[in-house]
């Protein structure tokens, strides 16, 4: 029991969670509202409002020059937090709540429950959603990298490889990050998942054409019974790009040579 409660605390999901309830207990406690019991649907938007301090969305209005715009300007329109984000500390409010016992309702005539299930508090979140929609804010998306970005960053790292004034630790490094930016880009994979891979998971098919991954655990796996991801990575005949050719180099750096691995494994062993 001791060990499960020591991997539970020592997460860092445990301890985002621990840092951002800290934070909103010191809000309450600043309102003079000492319990969660006495918490109220205001109070949860009194909350998101003072969040909002903290945000990097800019909020132009109809005449400012600059509606659409993205980056930083001298306007003095005010700053928000991103739609998105005001729904995940909503979430994570009605999740404190729930676990200490409020339930995931909010009562509106005995007034109790859990607040920050309260229709108010939605209709916050729909308002700031039609703010920043009104504003022309568009979520964030991560770019795109396509096979021509891959090629040279590859060509760049193999370039840093051949520099004569390299340690061994710093070699390692380039041999490392170039295998894992090719696996990466060919499996389409979460890398979350994939830095869980352990090398018992990897396998070479029978003619040597490729490797096969099969992982049980990560992001989108949890653990479930019976549930696993598994995918092949062929050879390419670019070499240039292979992800399986970055992956031997890899492993034949790794095999002849002496190198300080706590800088970090690929996989883990």
């Amino acid at each position: 029991m001791d060990e499960l409660d020591k991997r539970i605390t020592c997460s860092s999901g445990h301890k985002r969670k621990k840092s951002f309830q800290g934070s909103f207990l010191q809000f309450l406690q600043d309102l003079d509202c000492k319990h969660l019991s006495v918490c109220t649907p205001d109070d949860i938007r009194r909350f998101l409002i003072w969040k909002d301090f903290s945000g990097k969305t800019t909020i132009h209005g109809v005449h400012c020059k600059h509606l659409g715009q993205k980056g930083e300007f001298d306007c003095f329109c005010p700053k928000r937090l991103a739609s998105g984000t005001v729904e995940g500390v909503i979430n994570q409010l009605v999740n404190i709540f729930d676990d200490n016992g409020f339930g995931r309702y909010w009562d509106i005539f005995s007034k109790s429950g859990n607040p920050a299930c309260a229709p108010i508090v939605k209709e916050y979140l729909k308002l700031i959603r039609e703010e920043q929609a009104s504003a022309h804010v568009l979520p964030k998306q991560a770019k795109p990298i396509f096979l021509s970005k891959i090629k040279a960053m590859c060509s760049y790292i193999d370039r840093e490889i051949k520099s004569p004034g390299l340690s061994l630790r710093e070699r390692y490094i380039l041999y490392r990050d170039r295998a894992w930016m090719k696996l990466q880009f060919f499996a389409g994979d979460r890398a979350s998942d994939l830095s869980l891979v352990v090398a018992q998971e990897v396998k070479v098919l029978n003619d040597n054409s490729g490797l096969v991954f099969q992982h049980t655990f990560g992001k989108t796996l949890r653990g479930d019974k019976g549930k696993s991801n598994t995918f092949v990575i062929k050879k390419c005949d670019d070499l240039s790009i292979c992800p399986v050719q970055g992956l031997l180099d890899y492993v034949n750096f790794c095999q002849v040579s002496t190198v300080d691995m706590s800088v970090g494994y690929l996989f883990r062993i």
